[in-house]
């Protein structure tokens, strides 16, 4: 090969890999699925002070959230300043684990007994998950955000695409 031509040859291919290093980090970024960008968070930031007035008004209505969660329900018990079960009232949740946050489960719970209210689905990967929660019953409005624990159930093979990576 005639020096000539080798140095620009050698150019192309150094930009010929760049071009495909980069192609292939655009396809890995974009193909992720840990990676989330929380929905709407331009409006949330804009209603941000509505947002924490919300929240204020529902620590100033005292109720008190406990959650007990599996790998197929959601399970809320929903009790007021004097520890009376919060009945009638309508239940919203929005859960996704930590490590794949696109992976939501959303729905409205039913009322299985008296302030207790209930959303089955599928609640894996196991691991922590976040639940926004939100109640209202007239005019009142309750919304908080918790965070719990869903173990794999027992014999469950773990799934490989949440295996730590190094």
């Amino acid at each position: 090969m005639k020096a000539s031509i080798t140095w620009p040859l050698i150019i192309v291919a150094f930009l010929a890999l760049s071009v495909g290093a980069n192609v292939a980090l655009i396809y890995f970024a974009s193909t992720d699925p840990s990676f989330a960008v929380e929905e709407n968070y331009y409006e949330k930031a804009i209603h941000w002070d509505e947002t924490a007035a919300l929240r204020a008004a529902s620590e100033r209505l005292g109720w008190d959230v406990k959650l007990t969660s599996s790998p197929a329900r959601l399970q809320i018990r929903l009790s007021d300043r004097s520890d009376e079960p919060v009945e009638g009232a309508w239940v919203e949740v929005k859960a996704f684990p930590n490590i794949r946050a696109t992976q939501a489960v959303t729905g409205e719970l039913r009322e299985t007994r008296a302030g207790t209210y209930e959303l089955e689905g599928s609640f894996l990967p196991a691991g922590i998950w976040e639940v926004r929660l939100k109640a209202e019953r007239g005019d009142e409005v309750f919304v908080q955000t918790l965070r719990t624990e869903i173990f794999a159930p027992r014999g469950a093979r773990k799934d490989p695409s949440t295996s730590d990576r190094t």
